[in-house]
């Protein structure tokens, strides 16, 4: 994905703006919408999690030296990673639990990235075949939607672009501090889950996910532009 995220800008391209921008809307009006008026976990915390990764990978890459096109390319991907959250063959609640989730829970919570590429489908049922070519729809946004949780260890040859979008949805879900709580009921420091990033220890959740040079780069990013 690192080269064919660079051949187009999604901010001009005729095809895009003319098919894949409608979509994209009503495929975030279902995420801020989903779960409402039960938990309103689109509206409360997905729909605020996907546009904070979203504007951090954007900002992250142009800090990297990444052109702009990119940044926007990225940016409009990742938006909607998270979609298959809200197929309907999950409960809402799963979402939102009163305590950890059982293993099983876990195993069903994970099947989001496979169910999001399901609804990306069906969104794309019946559009023009010069959209369904476009490399933003065959390649970029399938990418974020299934490989968004795959530590670089599994694949090596994700590159980049991707170990960028885990990495910064990693730190985003670990450091929103409705769900994330530890010891006596205090969130965990920036300090803290930079170092649980880095995973030195092959016990650690993160270990094997992201070069070290990489969290250290976010980790100055941050310091400098989100204090």
């Amino acid at each position: 994905m690192d080269e064919i995220i660079t051949k187009y800008d999604i901010r001009g391209d005729e095809t895009l703006q003319k098919y894949w921008v409608p979509i994209r809307q009503k495929i975030w009006h279902r995420i801020e919408n989903y779960g409402a008026n039960v938990n309103d976990y689109g509206a409360n915390t997905l729909a605020p999690h996907l546009t904070r990764i979203a504007q951090d990978s954007h900002d992250f890459l142009i800090y990297l030296g990444h052109p702009e096109h990119v940044a926007a390319n990225f940016y409009d991907a990742i938006k909607i990673s998270d979609l298959g959250k809200t197929h309907d063959d999950f409960d809402v609640h799963i979402w939102k639990l009163p305590s950890k989730p059982t293993p099983e829970q876990r195993i069903e919570k994970r099947l989001h990235t496979l169910r999001g590429l399901d609804m990306l489908k069906s969104y794309l049922k019946d559009t023009p075949q010069e959209l369904l070519e476009h490399p933003h729809i065959t390649s970029v946004i399938p990418a974020h939607i299934n490989d968004h949780h795959t530590p670089l260890s599994q694949n090596p040859l994700m590159g980049e672009m991707m170990e960028i979008a885990c990495l910064v949805d990693a730190y985003d879900g670990d450091m929103d501090n409705k769900k994330i709580t530890h010891g006596g009921g205090q969130s965990r420091t920036a300090e803290e889950e930079f170092e649980r990033l880095r995973a030195p220890s092959p016990d650690d959740k993160y270990h094997g996910y992201f070069r070290s040079e990489l969290v250290d780069q976010y980790q100055d990013f941050r310091l400098k532009f989100r204090p």
